[in-house]
Formats: structure tokens, sequence, C-alpha cells
């Protein structure tokens, strides 16, 4: 019923934000967001489609253990660009992370990041985003209000999935076709 369809158009933590073809804001034009966070101090979410072209073990040279890690490193959002923030994929939630979908867990613990790099985790199970999406108490809401974002249910193969930066394509609702009325045939 409606209500049911209300419900997924609520943010909460876990659920995806798909930019709607009208939200032409630079930082989050044709975005994907994984909200880790929405409560009545904000929302906090990451933008799970835009890998960018640098091996995250150049871009961070001071974590030794992650040498091994083969994966970009992506733009997580506008908001403290110089901070790291991981998403990665277990069946239990390890200190220092918090479970936000299925399997996936969020963290921002450098030293949880030094033993995921170790224990060998490709990109299919950890990436790494510089920065993130914030949005001050309400201000979420009064977004998808105005129409700035879908809000569908999160799901754990598109925050991980083979081709990050077509995920935006696969997930965004296809354009209203654009109703044509022929009034009793008059033209104007």
């Amino acid at each position: 019923g409606i209500t049911t369809v209300l419900a997924q158009a609520v943010p909460a933590s876990g659920k995806m934000l798909i930019a709607t073809r009208d939200l032409n804001d630079p930082n989050f034009s044709e975005t994907v967001i994984l909200l880790v966070d929405h409560d009545e101090d904000g929302s906090m979410g990451i933008v799970i489609n835009r890998p960018t072209t640098v091996a995250a073990n150049t871009a961070l040279p001071q974590i030794e253990d992650l040498e091994a890690y083969a994966g970009r490193l992506f733009f997580g959002g506008p908001v403290e660009i110089e901070s790291l923030v991981v998403l990665f994929r277990a069946e239990e939630t390890p200190q220092g992370a918090r479970r936000v979908l299925e399997d996936i867990h969020v963290s921002q613990d450098g030293d949880l990041l030094a033993d995921l790099a170790r224990k060998g985790l490709g990109d299919s199970e950890l990436r790494l985003y510089a920065g993130y999406a914030g949005w001050f108490p309400g201000q979420l809401d009064m977004e998808i209000e105005r129409g700035g974002w879908h809000v569908l249910p999160g799901r754990a193969a598109l925050v991980f999935d083979d081709e990050p930066g077509d995920v935006w394509k696969k997930t965004v609702p296809p354009p209203e076709p654009i109703m044509t009325m022929l009034l009793d045939g008059r033209t104007e």
C-alpha cells in the first residue's frame, strides 16, 4: 500500500540515496550514497560510485599494511576529504566498526583498517573513501521533500559493485514520461 512506499522513502542508516536527474549540485550530481547515520543529530553518508584513479596504497603510504591492497581510493564526499572512511564486509562486527547493512560495516579506525589489509581483503570486500557527505538535522529530509533524492533500501551488491561508476545508471528510476494532452484537436 501507500504506507509501504512512504516508509521506504524515509532515510535511515543502511538506506541508499540516489540523486534524482534534476539534482545538479556538482558535489552530488549522479551520485549514489550509502547512509551510515541518520538521527536527530543529522546524517552522514558515503558516496559509493566515485572511484578515483589513484591506488589506495599510493594515496595512503602511511598505512604500511596497505601494500598488498590493490583497490582504488574513492571520493566519499565533500566533507573532511582528508579523513578516511572504510566500508568492509564481515560476518561479525569487529571492535572499532558498526554494522550498516547486511554484512557491511563502517569504520574510521586506522588500526582496524591495518588489520583488514593484513587479512588480504580485496576491493570486493574492502573499500576506502576520502571524505563523506554530511547533513545538518532536518536538512536531508528537506532535500528529499524537494525531490533531490530517491531513497531505496540498501543492497550490499551495489555498494561493492564491480563497476562502481555505473551504479547511478543502474539505480536511478527512469525519467517520468512527459504527458502530452491534445485538447479536442484545437491548436493554440
